[in-house]
């Protein structure tokens, strides 16, 4: 078994190995005792077996050592809601540590996912069981339990509806019963992803269990309308979990489920399954209420508005009673990553919320080890190891195709402090790009002052990619759409945040769908789609939010808000795209494809023939997109010198700035301090701020001459760097 590093030598020289953050870590040394006899100590003690302590986003060792070497897997029916007229019986897999072949009975903290299938029959008769890279933590000391939803793999209940309330009080009940048990210490924590990670949300939508300490929710949408039907189109989610209900007979049965009456079936099974036949197609419930109030005429659902039933927006103040610590992660090519922003915004203040973010698509976070991020958050939570996991910033970020020594990224606020939004005008062509679209038109920074231009454009219903793409960005079709292009940039642009589109656009119809993308064109013509926006010309108005929408353009939806276009006049459309973080760089080129047909649409308006889609580009009509670009990033690599009653330090260290809080990093440690005052003096930024360690201010110069560009001064506090990135 390891041991932690963890000693003092002559008193003085505090010997720490704990790496946090990403910031460099430091030995100090002092009293004679040098680098390299602190190489020789490091070499000697591995040899004794001693582990570094290493805890920063993605890597995790030191902190829990593993103590058992296997695990059994139990299952059983837990009733759920009993003595109600929702009573059901839900199926569990229970998986428990053992130690030299004898199974724990010592109580440990519980883990469950609220599952679609937790165990199911191959073809091959070999089974498949959800619990994936998660039994890797019972090693470590924990239980994980699987839980299947009613109306879901071996449970018995239908699921009607999507996310229904019903499904809420269940994850009540089974987290009160995995917190009660003998084997259980009484903290419980919830994962999952997808479907299953707006389970999680869901639970805390409920009164608080008293068991449930954190949870750990990926790629969920906060507000059904919002997330599945992104700009009041039905495109690329919600048309699942649907199987039918006798391939449910695939599931693994519990323990002690038997073929009694030799019909070749586990009796209780068997018997669960039949519920499964109400459940509701997903499908046909959108189809059925395509607008934000819109009420289901469907079996089971009559008089449900399924957009405001089932989404955890609806309650929102429930979860911020429950004040779960939360921690949501996403991906730059998932069509629900604004929505993970939107809940952070919504939460942070009640909530200890953290959100990471990186590159892959729907449930990926590529370059990135999710299952140690998840180890580290748990064992804070659950165990109450001190491993730092809440003292760094709460966004961390990966910026695409920026340098590899600094494209992970911490913030203390999103959107990013600095961020300026910047315009990028449609103007006429030719941009000199390669593979450019059907129509080639130029992308700048002056505004247009002809009094006519416009592009006119056939819309192309004949798109297509690859499959599968359903849960992930579509593919680039310039040649298919309309493309605006700058010029080769100069220098590089990192853009992070939520671009914002305004197009004035008329149609030959009554109705139409427009798409925008947002792409990087490389020099030699390679295309990368960056992000995406998209709009509903029936459902362009605009209204304010019923919720923290990040400030960004909010489309009610509701049936009343149907407005048909008059066919050939100008009208203004205004929509945000996905979130982003790109560094574009020298020699590229940013592009905007403007399309009339995207292939992930669900149930597409689509006339013969095919529609006409006028850009106007005048200057009456203003067509621009609005990137959020980062001029810099308010992060300062330099020097910090601490000299408190309680520490001492003399060495490198980050610093970060923002109106919300300021945060120093440091051998592997963090620092805040509450944001209370800040104001810009034109070269120069003002902040004050107050924390544990007292009040500290920071000035940050814009002027070249200067010996640094930010100084932080507080009692025993002194930094002085440089802008980092």
């Amino acid at each position: 078994m390891g041991r932690n590093l963890f000693f003092n030598v002559h008193g003085s020289c505090t010997f720490h190995i704990r790496k946090k953050g990403g910031s460099e870590m430091n030995l100090k040394h002092k009293l004679g005792i040098g680098i390299s006899t602190i190489i020789i100590l490091l070499s000697f003690f591995a040899t004794l077996g001693f582990t570094q302590m290493v805890s920063q986003p993605g890597e995790y060792s030191g902190y829990s050592e593993p103590i058992y070497d296997g695990w059994q897997r139990f299952s059983q029916y837990v009733t759920v809601q009993a003595g109600t007229p929702n009573e059901t019986k839900l199926a569990v897999d229970i998986y428990r540590p053992t130690k030299d072949g004898v199974l724990v009975t010592t109580p440990l903290p519980v883990i469950w996912h609220h599952q679609l299938g937790r165990a199911v029959k191959r073809a091959d008769g070999t089974i498949s069981y959800s619990i994936g890279d998660m039994a890797n933590l019972i090693q470590y000391g924990y239980v994980i339990a699987q839980v299947d939803r009613r109306g879901k793999g071996a449970s018995y209940g239908s699921m009607i509806g999507y996310h229904p309330r019903n499904e809420a009080r269940d994850a009540y009940d089974i987290t009160e019963w995995l917190g009660t048990q003998p084997w259980s210490d009484g903290n419980v924590g919830m994962y999952g992803c997808s479907n299953t990670g707006e389970a999680v949300m869901h639970a805390l939508t409920t009164l608080k269990p008293p068991h449930l300490k954190a949870v750990f929710p990926g790629n969920y949408s906060f507000n059904k309308y919002d997330g599945f039907l992104r700009g009041g189109i039905h495109a690329n989610w919600g048309a699942g979990p649907d199987t039918n209900y006798l391939t449910d007979l695939n599931n693994v049965p519990v323990d002690g489920d038997v073929d009694g009456n030799g019909d070749g079936y586990p009796d209780q099974l068997w018997e669960a399954i039949q519920g499964h036949q109400y459940n509701t197609w997903l499908y046909a419930m959108w189809k059925d209420a395509p607008y934000r109030d819109s009420v289901s005429t469907l079996p089971n659902l009559v008089g449900v508005i399924p957009a405001q039933e089932f989404s955890v927006s609806t309650y929102l103040d429930n979860m911020k009673a429950t004040g779960v610590p939360i921690y949501s992660f996403d991906s730059w090519g998932d069509d629900f990553r604004r929505e993970m922003f939107v809940s952070f915004e919504n939460l942070k203040a009640t909530n200890p919320f953290k959100v990471l973010i990186g590159p892959g698509g729907h449930c990926q976070n590529l370059d990135f080890n999710l299952f140690n991020e998840r180890f580290r958050y748990f064992d804070f939570w659950l165990k109450g190891v001190d491993n730092g996991i809440m003292e760094e910033p709460p966004v961390y970020y990966q910026t695409m195709d920026a340098p590899s020594d600094n494209k992970w990224r911490f913030s203390p606020q999103w959107p990013i402090h600095g961020t300026e939004m910047t315009k990028f005008y449609l103007q006429e062509g030719p941009s000199g790009s390669p593979n450019i679209g059907v129509i080639d038109g130029l992308l700048n920074q002056t505004s247009p002052t002809e009094p006519q231009g416009n592009d006119v454009f056939t819309v192309d219903y004949s798109v297509s990619c690859t499959p599968p793409v359903g849960l992930s960005q579509t593919c680039p079709q310039d040649s298919k759409w309309m493309t605006y292009t700058t010029a080769p940039l100069p220098s590089d642009i990192e853009v992070t945040g939520h671009p914002l589109v305004n197009l004035w656009v008329s149609i030959n119809d009554t109705r139409g769908n427009v798409f925008a993308y947002l792409e990087d064109v490389g020099p030699d013509g390679t295309v990368k789609i960056v992000t995406d926006g998209r709009l509903s010309m029936f459902q362009r108005a605009l209204d304010t939010p019923l919720y923290d929408f990040l400030g960004l353009p909010w489309h009610r939806g509701n049936t009343a808000d149907i407005t048909p276009m008059t066919p050939y006049e100008p009208t203004q459309l205004v929509f945000d795209m996905t979130p982003t973080s790109q560094l574009f760089k020298a020699g590229h080129r940013i592009r905007v494809s403007i399309a009339g047909a995207d292939v992930r649409e669900k149930d597409r308006y689509q006339t013969t023939p095919a529609p006409q889609l006028t850009i106007y580009r005048d200057k009456t009509h203003v067509s621009y997109i609005s990137l959020p670009v980062i001029p810099k990033n308010n992060v300062f690599a330099g020097t910090l010198n601490m000299k408190t009653e309680s520490s001492s330090y003399e060495g490198p260290a980050d610093l970060y700035v923002s109106p919300t809080a300021i945060y120093i990093n440091y051998d592997g440690k963090w620092l805040k301090w509450d944001t209370e005052r800040n104001w810009d003096a034109g070269r120069t930024e003002h902040y004050k701020g107050n924390g544990s360690m007292g009040p500290l201010s920071v000035l940050i110069k814009d002027n070249t001459l200067a010996s640094f560009d930010a100084l932080a001064t507080g009692k025993g506090i002194h930094f002085k760097g440089e802008f980092k990135y």
